[in-house]
């Protein structure tokens, strides 16, 4: 794997998770989410499991019970957040804004499941990553920033990650037709953030 800081000597073990706002096929969000997942640094103890908001329907409080209890889809999201360390969102930017997809799966994320005291966001570290047009994802994120303050969830300051996926690479494209990463100065880079994420995401484990 290519490894870029020394952060994470310092880290403890940590269980990430991460999902892409785009259902596209190809979407090079994805294929963020997956480039993160294969190079976590499991010889640190760092794991990043990639999660799918598919299959979420769409956010409707007439699919909650009286007793919180909520279709078996969104449950699975809200275990999967509960029992991690950290969540990483990579989001594409629709309209000057975070996607649909995305929106969807925060606002499910911020209603609590059965059996549990507050919802699952609650505390979480957060670590926000996106390729889009010129500018990136940059008002995207700004605008999950938003919501994750109302969620009392922490994104990590200083480290944003805005991909110009359009932009040539150090030798082609920085995804290829499948939406892989392929750039090698945009991986070193998406590296150094998850460094930074996993000494952040370790201030806050056992806190919650």
């Amino acid at each position: 794997r290519v490894h870029g800081g020394t952060s994470l000597q310092m880290a403890v073990p940590l269980k990430l998770v991460a999902f892409s706002g785009s259902l596209r096929a190809s979407s090079v969000n994805s294929g963020i989410v997956r480039f993160l997942a294969a190079n976590a640094p499991a010889d640190k103890g760092v794991s990043v499991e990639q999660l799918s908001i598919e299959h979420l329907p769409l956010f409707n409080d007439d699919l909650l019970n009286d007793d919180n209890t909520v279709p078996e889809s969104v449950a699975s999201l809200h275990r999967a957040i509960a029992e991690a360390d950290g969540v990483i969102i990579a989001s594409p930017e629709h309209n000057y804004s975070m996607s649909a997809a995305t929106k969807n799966a925060l606002d499910w994320l911020s209603r609590p499941a059965a059996g549990m005291a507050k919802h699952p966001m609650f505390n979480k570290p957060v670590y926000l990553v996106g390729a889009g047009g010129r500018m990136g994802t940059v008002r995207a994120q700004a605008h999950i920033r938003g919501v994750c303050v109302f969620l009392n969830a922490h994104v990590m300051p200083g480290s944003e990650t805005c991909i110009n996926e359009f932009a040539p690479g150090a030798s082609g494209p920085i995804f290829n037709e499948a939406g892989d990463l392929v750039d090698q100065p945009t991986k070193e880079l998406i590296l150094s953030h998850l460094d930074k994420f996993v000494a952040y995401a370790s201030i806050f484990k056992g806190r919650a």
